[in-house]
């Protein structure tokens, strides 16, 4: 029988939210994703609706809070956990089991459902991705079928080269990329160093008891990942980058799982041969690697910045 991964709950969380989510598992390519609804509150100006690309090992209740702060300052949320993670894996046998291919099928398909149910109301559609999550978001203003439909991007910490603190050798490098055609399932803990991650102690804290935080993925889902952040800095990619969509890199300066120079290296090649302030970085000198998870006074700060991001475009 297939062992279920233990749930944490919001008092494992410690944070309590204003709003109500709604959850539910729909059938997409497939399989049930579990997706996580945040609605404005009553009387509350609906300005759009922000569909959230989650990073390695994330799921919907770690980013509770800032999920409640946008949907209550006006944006619907739309959270949802990625095959081979949260509670769309449930299972330890599904824990990391993804490829590209899945990434971007899954993303099309969920865009395609916000799309849908935001035009209804006439609401601008904006993508919020974080770490690998910033990289898929990043890659979906290149190649994303439905990316003239998208009003604004915001990549958190894109994971488009690791910091030389997290990269692995390459004698590493290359073995994995050997092995993934022989066993590309085949998972392992990256141990990422929790301390690279927030210095706020609630989150930290809970991270290091969430099992669904674990830090795990396949094979390919690590290869894919970094070759997916890697090709952001080809010319292939990067001259083909949307001119005309918003787009918002922010970074802390004491991230050391992500670059931060690759990330800025990529704003400065979207905008080299063509200047515009859609395309823009933002740096955090005391933030790590998970901005919206950091201590009050910063992911506050982020917070209300990114609203200002999205009041700019809706």
């Amino acid at each position: 029988m297939a062992k279920p991964i233990p749930e944490s709950t919001l008092e494992d969380l410690g944070y309590f939210p204003k709003g109500t989510p709604v959850t539910s598992d729909p059938i997409i390519n497939g399989i049930p994703f579990r997706t996580t609804f945040w609605p404005v509150p009553e009387g509350v100006t609906v300005k759009g609706r922000i569909l959230f690309v989650h990073g390695l090992a994330e799921h919907a209740l770690v980013y509770t809070e800032p999920m409640d702060f946008f949907s209550q300052s006006g944006y619907e949320c739309f959270f949802y956990d990625q095959r081979g993670a949260g509670l769309t894996a449930k299972y330890y046998k599904n824990i990391g089991v993804t490829n590209s291919t899945y990434v971007f099928d899954d993303l099309e398909a969920i865009i395609e459902l916000n799309l849908k149910e935001a035009e209804q109301y006439h609401h601008k559609l904006f993508l919020i991705g974080h770490s690998m999550g910033g990289a898929i978001v990043s890659n979906y203003a290149i190649i994303g079928k439905h990316r003239d439909e998208i009003s604004g991007i915001v990549a958190c910490a894109p994971l488009i080269e690791t910091h030389p603190k997290t990269s692995p050798n390459i004698i590493l490098e290359y073995l994995v990329r050997g092995l993934v055609y022989v066993i590309p399932n085949h998972k392992f803990n990256s141990k990422l160093n929790i301390d690279f991650i927030t210095s706020d102690k609630g989150y930290t804290e809970f991270l290091l008891q969430d099992r669904l935080s674990d830090p795990i993925g396949s094979l390919i889902l690590f290869r894919d990942a970094f070759y997916r952040g890697r090709r952001l800095l080809t010319p292939e990619f990067y001259t083909k980058f949307k001119k005309d969509l918003p787009y918002l890199v922010i970074h802390g300066a004491k991230d050391y799982c992500c670059s931060g120079d690759s990330a800025k290296k990529f704003v400065d090649l979207i905008n080299k041969n063509e200047p515009t302030a859609q395309q823009t970085i933002t740096l955090y000198e005391e933030g790590k690697h998970s901005l919206l998870l950091e201590k009050e006074e910063l992911r506050y700060k982020v917070y209300n910045d990114l609203l200002k991001f999205l009041d700019d475009q809706a």
